[in-house]
Parts: C-alpha cells; sequence; structure tokens
C-alpha cells in the first residue's frame, strides 16, 4: 500500500530532467558560459570464441567490458567585473576605430585636394590663354576696321 501512494505521489524523471533544464538556461541567464556539457560514452567490448563441434559452430562469450568514459561539463561564471571591464574595452576600442575613420577620411580628403589642385592649374592656364586669344582677336578685329573704312 505505502509504495503504491509513493508511485502515485513521487515525481516522475521527467519532472527532474525539466527542473535541471530550467536551472541551466537560470545560470545561463546570470551570466554562466558552458564551454561543454557532460558526456557520458560507454564502450561495449565483447571477447567471443567460436569452434565448432560436429558440423554445429558454437559461439561462446568469455568475457564482456564495458568502459564507461565521463567528461565532466565546464562551467564558468562572468562576474560584474567581468562585464563592465569588456564594456569599457569595447566602449574605447570603439571610439578608437571611431577616431581612425575620421583621420583616415581626412587623409582621403587631402589627398583629392591635392590630386585636383595640379587640375585646376591647368584649367587656369588654359582659361588664360583662351581669353588672351579672344582679347588680340577683337584688339586685330578693332584695327581693322579703323583703317579698313
Amino acid at each position: 500500500m505505502i509504495i503504491i501512494v509513493l508511485f502515485n505521489v513521487a515525481c516522475s524523471p521527467q519532472f527532474h530532467i525539466n527542473k535541471a533544464k530550467r536551472q541551466t538556461q537560470k545560470a545561463i541567464d546570470k551570466g554562466a558560459v558552458i564551454t561543454h556539457r557532460a558526456d557520458t560514452i560507454r564502450d561495449t567490448i565483447i571477447e567471443v570464441i567460436e569452434y565448432t563441434k560436429n558440423d554445429t559452430v558454437f559461439i561462446e562469450i568469455t568475457k564482456t567490458i564495458e568502459r564507461v568514459v565521463t567528461k565532466k561539463g565546464e562551467v564558468r561564471y562572468i562576474t560584474r567585473k567581468d562585464k563592465r571591464r569588456e564594456y569599457r574595452k569595447e566602449k574605447k576600442e570603439s571610439k578608437r576605430d571611431f577616431k581612425l575613420s575620421i583621420q583616415d577620411k581626412k587623409i582621403e580628403r587631402t589627398e583629392a585636394k591635392a590630386k585636383n589642385k595640379n587640375r585646376s592649374w591647368w584649367i587656369v592656364v588654359f582659361s588664360i590663354l583662351i581669353l588672351l586669344l579672344i582679347y588680340i582677336y577683337f584688339e586685330a578685329n578693332k584695327k581693322i576696321n579703323r583703317y579698313g573704312k
């Protein structure tokens, strides 16, 4: 009677599995880092001897060796100090990257200005030559018109 009551009242294995999952999730939410979970590997080695007797093959199992290899899971907790250090480090790196990007943009602008400076001199020289030619043309036209009449 007591056994029947215990079976009806006792918790099932699924309850314990779900509870372990919830606890693992809580630990992860609080900052635990699980590098690998615990593993159990079972390796069974069976030694078999075959012999024949009167056209019948008999198989005799002499030894059964079962090895169990267990790896324990590693859990590492990240403390608040570690989180702060990481945050500060990320903040400093982002500021440094931002400054470097601004410097790179400045360098690109100065290089572009240097290239454009050389081009602008050619434009200025070319425009002065055109203006000079136009001036000479009009002066020559005035002289021709003055003497031609």
